[in-house]
């Protein structure tokens, strides 16, 4: 069997028949027109139903008059609320199911979009678009902090996580409304639905796609949203899979003290200290099996939602 056929007939036509676009946006009035018109004509191209959404959070120029001149419709937030928030706002209104979010800074390659709906179709409730080429490199700290996040956010979902935080998805809009409350409002957003999906055995799929060279000045904070995201990371992890984070912890433990213990090895003094490095190690993966067997997951779950298992 094809694994296209391992979705019910019925199911492949929802998601052949619409799709809703949901562009966030902060003063882009340089960009929005033009990444509104490659929406409606993937639109188009695809030959489905659609619909092109801008939130416009409380942007300070034309961006949201632009975007209703290029055709969109333009949700508007009373107060610059986030890019998170932005995106919520904009999933929440769109009336089809499958639901396509991306940039509105012309940094993602939006006619690649009917690739990603190909790979939806297929049965995967959320596809991505794994950014590439130069413009996404960056930096040697910028790659090396992707290549942590990226290392940490596959430690903890079980899987290799090639962009974390891409901008650029398709989703099945009833399978994230239910997460919204576990999500951060901010840049965050895309971090913490790769890992609530990944973690709740949601069918992830990454497409590859060149990064371009983004309209305007970044409104990200790298610093401040990098330890946002590692604070949504953890929270996430200690409640769908907290063995994970107590088993990072003792590692973590390990690493710092061993240096310390190796200098005192060399004076003879090394017995006691790494007998206490051995035993908080124990002690933290207890805990995290002690929490493991507490936590109640059943709060990341939809209302008669099924295990992949079919049991209720």
């Amino acid at each position: 069997m094809k694994e296209e056929d391992a979705v019910a007939p019925s199911q492949r036509r929802g998601r052949d028949a619409a799709l809703s676009m949901v562009i966030p946006a902060y003063d882009e009035e340089a960009s929005i027109g033009a990444v509104v018109e490659e929406a409606r004509e993937v639109l188009e191209s695809l030959g489905v139903r659609g619909e092109v959404l801008v939130v416009d959070d409380c942007s300070r120029d034309r961006t949201g008059e632009i975007a209703e001149e290029s055709g969109a419709t333009v949700i508007r937030n009373v107060q610059n609320s986030g890019y998170g928030y932005s995106l919520m706002r904009g999933i929440r209104h769109a009336r089809h199911d499958a639901v396509a979010i991306v940039d509105g800074d012309g940094s993602y390659p939006v006619r690649r979009f009917p690739e990603l709906f190909e790979e939806f179709r297929r049965g995967n409730a959320m596809v991505v678009g794994s950014r590439r080429g130069d413009h996404y490199a960056g930096s040697v700290r910028m790659r090396a902090l992707r290549w942590l996040f990226s290392a940490l956010t596959s430690f903890i979902a079980g899987r290799w996580v090639p962009d974390v935080n891409s901008g650029m998805r398709i989703l099945e809009r009833e399978k994230v409304l239910p997460l919204f409350r576990h999500m951060s409002y901010g840049f965050s957003f895309t971090t913490s639905i790769t890992l609530l999906f990944m973690m709740r055995a949601l069918p992830v799929a990454y497409v590859p796609v060149e990064y371009r060279k983004r309209s305007g000045s970044s409104k990200v904070s790298y610093f401040r949203d990098s330890l946002r995201a590692l604070q949504i990371i953890a929270s996430i992890t200690a409640r769908l899979n907290p063995i994970k984070l107590f088993l990072l912890a003792a590692v973590v433990n390990a690493l710092l003290m061993l240096p310390l213990v190796g200098l005192l090895a060399l004076s003879g003094n090394a017995g006691v200290p790494l007998v206490l490095v051995i035993e908080t190690s124990a002690i933290l993966v207890g805990l995290g099996l002690l929490v493991e067997a507490l936590v109640d997951k059943s709060l990341f779950e939809s209302p008669g939602e099924k295990d992949p298992g079919g049991r209720p």
